[in-house]
């Protein structure tokens, strides 16, 4: 076959780049699927006429954690997030691979006879360095600036934690201070105005449904209100529609949490939990939360147990657990940091309850999950 034009309309079918490029170390006779320190996929084929190229796309929405977790992996600062950002939206997302390599396999039987190719895996999404210097990034940002991007972040974790906690009266405090327009501070990356709103609430979407899963709602719950969402995102037909389904979207979540939260417990013990959920990393201990909620402890301990079926100490520890497993799973968080977040006093203590509860210490934990 002289060219790959028949195929180049496929992969645009598909929403995927299809590219030449200069020089690769690319075998002979081969497909090459590879995944880079950012988690973004290629395929990769030699052709008589260069290395052609398909990709790059995702196999899942990138999260603002997962953004903040490549930052803080390799030492990026705070302005390489809001390019990352910029980056991952304009990706295409493939959630399955099938349709993708029936092509490619397609075309290597073409190019090299049905048998005559092998398929090979690389996977640099583990690697420790960054292949962009830190430095490309210092250039100068006004204050104005800085306060804003951090202001936006610092209020999009507030709501996200919100949210975890089921926490509606902090949402409706929240929403009150965002006002009428709580996108207002989104950053236009699209010339249409209208699209660039459903892309946010789209991305809002994703990160309401990842904080009300770590607070527990089943699967099932999520997945018919995060549909439901998702059809009325790209049914709205005016920025006033999308202005109205983002704090829709924000207060159902969170019912969603607290109606998990709140399924047999007494008035006490829903406000127990609210608050271990609101901080872990603070003082949970029986005196200090029924110093809060003026009981005594012998009373809310007892009360506690018969509701739960546990401890205050057994559940706040595996909440704790809980959130430790997160951030070592989706962070490269160091154990000592780990263990401060989740209120843990020393890194040793956390990692023999970790070790305890889970079977391996933390850093052994991670490195089986990358498969080390």
């Amino acid at each position: 076959m002289s060219d790959l034009t028949f195929f180049r309309h496929i992969f645009r079918e598909l929403g995927i780049g299809w590219h030449r490029i200069g020089v690769c170390p690319v075998p002979a006779k081969s497909l090459v699927r590879y995944t880079d320190p950012c988690r973004c996929v290629y395929y990769l084929v030699r052709h008589d006429s260069g290395i052609f190229c398909a990709g790059p796309y995702c196999n899942a929405p990138v999260t603002m954690s997962q953004i903040h977790a490549l930052c803080a992996a390799f030492s990026l600062p705070k302005q390489a997030a809001e390019d990352l950002v910029s980056y991952f939206d304009a990706l295409p997302i493939l959630g399955e691979d099938d349709a993708l390599e029936a092509v490619l396999a397609a075309v290597c039987d073409e190019l090299y006879g049905e048998e005559g190719w092998e398929s090979i895996t690389l996977n640099d999404s583990e690697r420790e360095t960054f292949p962009i210097s830190s430095s490309s990034y210092e250039r100068e940002v006004s204050r104005a600036e800085l306060a804003r991007i951090e202001k936006r972040y610092e209020e999009e974790n507030r709501m996200l934690t919100l949210v975890a906690a089921g926490d509606l009266e902090g949402i409706r405090t929240l929403l009150q201070e965002l006002g009428a327009n709580p996108s207002a501070s989104m950053e236009m990356r699209s010339a249409d105005s209208l699209r660039n709103r459903k892309n946010y609430l789209v991305i809002a979407n994703t990160l309401l449904r990842k904080a009300a899963e770590e607070g527990s709602v089943h699967p099932y719950y999520l997945d018919r209100l995060s549909s439901g969402f998702a059809r009325q995102i790209e049914g709205a037909r005016s920025a006033a529609a999308c202005e109205a389904l983002l704090p829709e979207m924000i207060r159902r979540y969170t019912q969603l949490v607290r109606r998990k939260k709140d399924a047999g417990h007494s008035p006490l013990v829903r406000r127990v939990l609210l608050e271990v959920d609101r901080d872990l990393a603070q003082d949970l201990s029986l005196k200090a939360l029924a110093g809060a909620l003026y009981v005594t402890p012998q009373y809310l301990s007892g009360l506690f147990r018969r509701e739960t079926g546990q401890t205050l100490t057994e559940y706040v520890t595996g909440q704790r657990i809980r959130h430790a497993l997160l951030l070592i799973t989706t962070t490269r968080m160091p154990v000592q940091k780990i263990a401060a977040y989740c209120g843990f006093p020393d890194a040793g203590y956390f990692t023999r309850i970790f070790k305890s509860r889970i079977g391996l210490p933390p850093e052994k934990y991670r490195k089986k999950l990358r498969g080390e």
